[in-house]
């Protein structure tokens, strides 16, 4: 009988909807969780598996026993069932977590939002980073300084700013972000912190983008902030009155980089200058480089722009037989420059001209920006940079006494 109920839950998994993961879409679910009747990823597994038992017990398809009642639970629901009703108000705010690469701490979040809160099913309430404004604590670096300190964050969709201060009761912001003009990313390794977030806005005045990092104490928090610009900047755009799928939706929201990471790199004179350890960052067709992952600007405040490879860029492992310094060589070509780079390992040397090489075989105008995160960023996609103001956004709370908005974010 044992056989015959994983044979059962092996045909099960093999049907159209079980066939992936039921939160995150992944292909080749191992596990499943009762008693709602789903199959899952192991990643996401983990995540019921951090809710607890009450909510949700998982199990293997591979190697754990299975009764006959638990069979017949997973043959009356399954993925598309149950996400009938689990997902059936489901909202591209909340972005769904997609990949390995996705942090822990926003994958759990769905998850306890899904299945405890219930948040997605039919007649629920808006969750509050909907409400279109937030104010609350935040960890921040210094733009210099590597200190961290606690500073009193206030979002408002109404006012389109992200703004920050010493203290909540303060009346003057160190900084003041555009919402239209902010990227958001959870991340955790370059932080240093399960909970942290990168901020990323061009500033006008410098003509170039800056980096903010952030981290809250509990992950709630931060997933909140996150979902809370996501929602804000998709109002600001008219991105929900856009004719656009989840995945368009969501990307237009806030978009992760392709890649980032260590490489050596060598100056403008490779015979001469040694590599030097740098920090990348990849993000579409443009490429910043750092001294530190912390750093708030790029290397004299420029970035490579990258092209298509039918306009004479290109990337390959080595260095065509240039001496390097450094195991694992890459070369990166633009009409203008040839890139000497390396990686710190063979992984990361493929991994790193796969991701070139997936840039560069975009056809030329293909998601290019002419700046990397601002107004104009998706004006290439269906999307125009159009500004659309925000839709049924409820009453915002009394500005600050004596308070007026700087133009440029102040250094801190």
């Amino acid at each position: 009988a044992n056989q015959r109920n994983k044979d059962a839950i092996q045909r099960l998994v093999k049907l159209p909807g079980n066939n992936v993961c039921a939160d995150c879409r992944k292909p080749g679910p191992e596990w499943a969780a009762l008693p709602w009747g789903i199959f899952l990823c192991v990643e996401c597994c983990g995540s019921h598996r951090f809710i607890g038992t009450s909510f949700s017990k998982t199990k293997s398809i591979h190697l754990d026993n299975w009764t006959d009642d638990e069979v017949e639970l997973m043959m009356h629901k399954g993925n598309i069932k149950a996400n009938e009703t689990l997902e059936e108000n489901y909202h591209a705010a909340f972005k769904r977590p997609k990949s390995e690469k996705d942090v822990r701490v926003l994958r759990d979040q769905f998850v306890i939002s899904k299945y405890q809160k219930k948040e997605f099913c039919a007649g629920a309430e808006n969750p509050p980073y909907m409400s279109g404004f937030k104010s609350g604590p935040l960890f921040k670096k210094g733009k210099e300084k590597t200190e961290w300190k606690l500073r009193h964050f206030e979002l408002s969709e109404q006012e389109n700013f992200l703004r920050y201060f010493d203290k909540e009761q303060d009346t003057e912001p160190l900084g003041v972000l555009n919402l239209t003009d902010l990227n958001a990313v959870l991340v955790d390794d370059v932080v240093g912190h399960p909970h942290g977030m990168m901020l990323m806005c061009y500033e006008p005045k410098e003509d170039c983008v800056r980096n903010y990092y952030v981290y809250a104490e509990k992950g709630h928090d931060i997933v909140e902030w996150f979902l809370a610009i996501r929602h804000s900047r998709a109002n600001l755009r008219g991105l929900y009155q856009a004719n656009l799928n989840e995945q368009q939706l969501s990307l237009n929201m806030s978009r992760d980089f392709v890649k980032a990471g260590t490489l050596w790199k060598t100056g403008p004179d490779v015979k001469k200058k040694a590599m030097r350890k740098r920090w990348f960052l990849l993000d579409q067709k443009t490429l910043f480089y750092y001294k530190q992952p912390l750093d708030p600007y790029p290397i004299k405040k420029k970035a490579i722009k990258l092209g298509s490879v039918s306009e004479g860029y290109g990337v390959e492992e080595g260095t065509g037989g240039m001496k390097c310094s450094q195991n694992y060589p890459l070369t990166l070509r633009t009409p203008s420059r040839t890139y000497y780079l390396a990686a710190e390992n063979d992984e990361e040397q493929r991994s790193w001209v796969e991701a070139f090489q997936r840039i560069l075989r975009m056809p030329p105008g293909e998601d290019d920006i002419t700046k990397p995160i601002g107004t104009e960023v998706f004006k290439t996609r269906s999307l125009t940079g159009t500004m659309v103001p925000a839709v049924d956004v409820p009453p915002q709370p009394p500005p600050r006494p004596s308070h007026t908005l700087p133009h440029e974010p102040q250094s801190v």
